[in-house]
């Protein structure tokens, strides 16, 4: 028997609430830690990867404040390609966060199924963990509602078969200057079956804005 099993890792950051102005950018690096203070000597909280997107607002000449999985950071400027600028003040008076200034990123983080309790039961359940990334072109807050969906082939000692799961995001998701970020769990059971599912393979996983609004 044997499992498909899919690992990618990626961050998503969602953007610190400051009133002066904000740069959205792009890494550079292979790989760029992101510190807890600015410096080389700070606590590593973690790393983003070459082509990541962040929202972030220089400090100094050598380093930039973001926000990273909850809490502020500091990555270096030397590996942050500017792309753009937020006037945070005059954006916001500007637009309102909606539909048409959003957009959707998703990344499947982990897959993985599990086996059931009796000898040659085959696998009774399938877990895919998936990372959502929302970036909108203006810098206000709102919520936002995420869901989605997962498509997974199966097989038993017959054929492939296609078969659908579907979850969402169970509390709205807050929108902090035109980002944000989350992490849930899409949980997969097969129908009944008469003979063991001996394979599962990750087809496809797609997700959508259910609603999103700016206040």
């Amino acid at each position: 028997m044997w499992l498909a099993r899919l690992l990618v890792i990626c961050i998503f950051l969602t953007t610190p609430a400051h009133s002066g102005t904000l740069y959205r950018g792009v890494i550079s690096a292979n790989s760029l830690n992101v510190r807890g203070s600015p410096s080389t000597l700070g606590e590593t909280l973690g790393a983003l990867k070459k082509g990541d997107a962040v929202v972030f607002s220089p400090v100094s000449k050598e380093w930039a404040m973001i926000y990273y999985n909850g809490r502020l950071g500091y990555i270096s400027t030397q590996y942050v390609t500017p792309t753009g600028l937020i006037a945070a003040d005059e954006n916001e008076e500007a637009c309102e966060v909606d539909y048409g200034n959003t957009s959707l990123r998703a990344e499947v983080t982990d897959f993985k199924c599990r086996e059931g309790l009796f000898v040659d039961s085959g696998y009774e359940r399938c877990d895919i963990e998936v990372n959502v990334n929302l970036q909108s072109s203006c810098s206000g807050d709102g919520n936002a509602n995420v869901y989605c969906e997962a498509t997974l082939n199966y097989r038993d000692t017959e054929d492939f078969l296609d078969q659908r799961g579907r979850a969402d995001t169970s509390e709205p998701l807050y929108i902090s200057a035109g980002s944000a970020w989350t992490q849930f769990e899409i949980r997969w059971k097969p129908s009944f079956q008469f003979n063991p599912i001996v394979s599962v393979r990750l087809k496809d996983v797609s997700c959508q804005l259910e609603t999103v609004s700016g206040y």
